[in-house]
């Protein structure tokens, strides 16, 4: 949601949406859009990802809080793997 949000904000921004807005109605809705994201990202972070790397940035960010370095350790290693995997199937499709 919050991608499709700021493609809005940006087209209400560009004036692409919205041409005959006043510029206090621009600002208004700039505004409320901005603090949706903002509350949406702190009740749900990273909800724009996929599942596989949302959940292990989430893991990351517990195990930190917990202060156990080596799993956040083992979790950027695994996220790492992902992104590679993530990387050669994006070239393989564009092949």
């Amino acid at each position: 949601m919050n991608k499709w949000l700021r493609e809005i904000l940006a087209k209400v921004v560009t004036r692409e949406v919205g041409k005959d807005f006043t510029i206090e109605q621009t600002i208004h809705i700039k505004s409320k859009v901005t603090d949706f994201i903002k509350r949406n990202e702190a009740i749900a972070p990273f909800s724009d990802l996929p599942d596989t790397e949302r959940n292990i940035i989430n893991d990351i960010s517990t195990y930190n809080k917990a202060g156990d370095i080596e799993s956040v350790n083992r979790k950027i290693s695994e996220l790492g793997s992902v992104i590679i995997i993530r990387q050669e199937q994006q070239v393989k499709i564009e092949g």
